[in-house]
């Protein structure tokens, strides 16, 4: 009987290493993704409470399952380091880019790099700060970063080396040196560090995105201190993000794949949730899903 048996244990082992050989190799056919992952909370978010639900670690896990036909390998580094792979790796990604990303020393979109069509719709930095800070503004319906940094008695907060923009970063340069604005290290825990500093009372405010500011209201347990206040230098309010591959063939592979599954997944709740439950403001819901259809939607790469 065992004799028997040993014909059929050996056919078993057969067919199970060859089915495995074979899911290897169809595997190892697959073009591979890198996905880059950066140090940038609340876009990754790797420890705490809230481990695995910043917006992109959602997105990505949307994406992934959207592209079976590719291998997805994630790379977690340095937000300078994410560029210089972005620009110079083929196999490379970025589910935190922007649309029609911008050379800010040419002005035009970046030519190492394609995206996606949007995947994001967020509202560009405003002022952050608490809420009794309000009222020290200049008033008008809208407000001016210029109308407002050259006011000494006001204490600006900035992270050294950081980019805010094409809009801001002319105004913000020239006032980095006066003794009213408070420069911090340019290092990953710059952005927690000023809000430290602004719920301490040490600065008056700072520039940054709103859904940054609730991340850090629930990190330090701040609920209802801080206010965001959207600034009228910007060209618009709002801007959009999307998938980010370098500029070669297999990185307009994956994004043909990608704006192939995007006509399905920008209808999905999961979809719609991300991008409410974190860019959404409080007040301009009605604004929000309007620009979802006017400026989201409607484009389809």
């Amino acid at each position: 009987m065992k004799t028997r048996l040993i014909p059929v244990l050996l056919s078993s082992l057969i067919a199970i290493l060859s089915a495995s050989a074979s899911v290897r190799g169809e595997e190892a056919e697959k073009q591979k993704i890198v996905w880059l992952a950066a140090e940038w909370v609340p876009s990754w978010i790797k420890e705490g409470p809230e481990k695995g639900t910043g917006y992109s670690d959602r997105m990505e896990k949307l994406l992934k399952a959207a592209l079976p036909g590719f291998q997805h390998q994630e790379k977690f580094t340095s937000v300078p380091r994410v560029v210089r792979e972005l620009f110079g790796e083929e196999e490379t990604c970025f589910s935190a880019g922007f649309y029609e990303w911008i050379d800010p020393e040419t002005g035009e979109p970046h030519t190492d790099t394609i995206w996606s069509a949007p995947i994001y719709l967020f509202y560009w930095h405003g002022l952050v700060m608490l809420k009794e800070t309000r009222d020290r503004l200049p008033g008008g319906e809208k407000i001016y970063l210029s109308d407002v940094i050259g006011d000494g008695s006001l204490r600006l907060g900035l992270d050294r080396g950081r980019v805010y923009g094409p809009a801001l970063d002319p105004i913000l340069l020239d006032y980095q040196e006066a003794d009213h604005v408070l420069m911090s290290g340019g290092n990953k825990d710059a952005t927690a560090n000023q809000y430290r500093l602004l719920s301490r009372g040490r600065i008056d405010y700072m520039v940054d995105y709103s859904f940054m500011m609730e991340y850090a209201a629930r990190l330090l347990k701040t609920p209802d201190r801080f206010v965001f206040v959207p600034l009228a230098d910007h060209e618009t309010p709002h801007g959009l993000g999307a998938v980010a591959c370098n500029n070669s063939e297999k990185g307009r592979r994956v994004i043909a794949a990608v704006n192939k599954a995007l006509v399905d997944l920008r209808s999905s709740q999961e979809f719609r949730d991300i991008n409410s439950e974190w860019f959404m403001l409080e007040g301009r819901e009605e604004e929000f899903w309007r620009l979802w259809e006017e400026e989201l939607l409607s484009r389809s790469e």
